[in-house]
């Protein structure tokens, strides 16, 4: 990891507890994702969703997924639901910190949370839910140029919406709204 990268990344541990997290007990319409930086290849792990899936269907992701009762709490359930679709299991002293709750246009709360993996070994997109697995450089993430906006109307109020295009991708809805959320906190440290 580049010294620059590193000390972006311990400050955004410090920076923290700036903000709220949700908390049990957990309503039907909570979720949370991963991201998950890779340190030494400096990547983000997404995740092509299959195209016969009735939500979302091939679109790109973060890992992760929605609150089952099972879980003690959202942290459970983005560790969880990482594993199931990447075989990727994370150890909680992996989480760096987490970024403010995000919701959709349809209502659902997505909390996510941080985590930093030495390299990506032993990942397998699980064929029931994940097409393929996609490595975006975190170099394009925190390029501000990169990013596009695009205007849409939501209950008759205009909202800027950010997405970005990088190789046959184009990342958008909440996965690009909490992408951007991540490049905002680390270009401001």
């Amino acid at each position: 990891m580049s010294d620059c990268l590193g000390a972006k990344i311990s400050r955004l541990v410090l920076q923290n507890c700036s903000h709220e997290r949700l908390q049990p007990p957990y309503a039907a319409n909570m979720a949370a994702v991963m991201l998950v930086l890779f340190k030494q290849s400096e990547h983000i792990l997404l995740c092509k969703r299959q195209p016969w899936l009735r939500r979302h269907p091939g679109q790109i992701c973060l890992p992760g997924g929605m609150h089952e009762p099972k879980d003690s709490d959202l942290l459970s359930t983005a560790i969880r639901e990482t594993q199931e679709e990447t075989c990727l299991a994370l150890d909680r002293k992996q989480i760096i910190a987490d970024l403010p709750v995000s919701a959709t246009l349809k209502q659902t709360y997505i909390q996510p949370f941080i985590a930093v993996v030495d390299k990506p070994k032993g990942l397998i997109a699980m064929e029931d839910e994940v097409a393929e697995l996609v490595y975006l450089p975190l170099s394009v993430c925190l390029d501000e140029q990169r990013w596009q906006f695009s205007l849409i109307n939501v209950s008759g109020r205009s909202v800027k919406l950010p997405f970005l295009i990088w190789q046959r991708h184009c990342i958008w809805g909440a996965t690009a709204r909490i992408l951007f959320q991540l490049c905002e906190r680390l270009n401001k440290t």
